[in-house]
């Protein structure tokens, strides 16, 4: 009768770990209960989640005495709506299931290959009520995530009914363009991203120059540089979109100071 098994009803975060800890919980825990207020979800204490990574982490670390610092674990938190007889109501509790598994040093993106992404070819229509929530209703976006992969590409750019990128199937999106950086709003329709909000919060401190504005795909294609950001793999680097190529390398002093400042701001033991 669990409510998430049976109808999607939940919310969930994929976190970093690195070493002992979740540098970002304070966000992810945010926004846990923002999508657990607006989907009715009941949530026990912040402490009750802290004394369980706490926990998950001293298991896996084991008996082992001396550990190589930082690792790296990919930890994720599911929470759904519990069981009730009624389907419309959440139950009297939620259900919980908190992993971890190990994850690789996220790398720098002069360092990478470069992603290929193609386009989705079917618009995204997200309910108003559930954007900002990281929902566990994830099929739409897990069918694109298939359809770039079923076409040789790494990852698929997501439209909405007017045409307007939102996001990819599991990544946020930014552009280099006109010496200034570019971001859909979230009143797009994308997810409010962890690594997301951490890009804009970075770009506000160094001054600079950040747009969120409505992105159609040649507006996309006039960048000169493209970047996805995420969670596990915080900044990767775009190398073509359906033919159209960026710059995968030689990255602008600004976006290099950029990504230093998350890396050391997020990659700490």
């Amino acid at each position: 009768m669990d409510h998430g098994l049976l109808r999607g009803w939940g919310v969930f975060e994929t976190m970093l770990g690195v070493g002992a800890a979740v540098p970002l919980w304070p966000k992810h825990w945010a926004r846990l209960q923002f999508g657990a207020r607006r989907l009715r979800i009941p949530l026990p204490s912040e402490q009750v989640f802290r004394d369980a990574i706490i926990q998950l982490f001293n298991q896996a670390r084991g008996a082992a005495e001396v550990r190589p610092s930082p690792t790296f674990s990919r930890v994720r938190l599911t929470v759904t709506a519990g069981s009730s007889e009624v389907w419309s109501n959440p139950g009297a509790e939620c259900h919980c299931v908190l992993s971890a598994a190990p994850w690789g040093a996220p790398q720098p993106m002069s360092e990478q290959a470069g992603l290929q992404l193609l386009t989705y070819p079917e618009a995204f229509s997200i309910s108003p009520a559930l954007i900002g929530c990281k929902h566990t209703s994830f099929l739409p976006w897990i069918m694109a995530a298939q359809y770039a992969g079923g076409q040789g590409r790494d990852d698929a750019v997501l439209l909405n009914s007017n045409g307007e990128v939102i996001e990819t199937s599991h990544r946020n999106l930014f552009v280099w363009k006109d010496s200034q950086l570019w971001t859909p709003p979230l009143s797009s329709g994308c997810l409010p991203g962890i690594m997301r909000s951490m890009v804009l919060e970075i770009a506000n401190q160094l001054g600079m120059p950040v747009v969120e504005s409505p992105l159609r795909v040649r507006d996309c294609r006039e960048a000169t540089h493209m970047f996805l950001t995420s969670a596990l793999g915080m900044c990767q680097i775009v190398r073509s979109w359906e033919g159209h190529s960026f710059a995968a390398t030689a990255l602008p002093e600004t976006l290099e100071l950029l990504e230093a400042k998350l890396r050391g701001a997020v990659l700490v033991a």
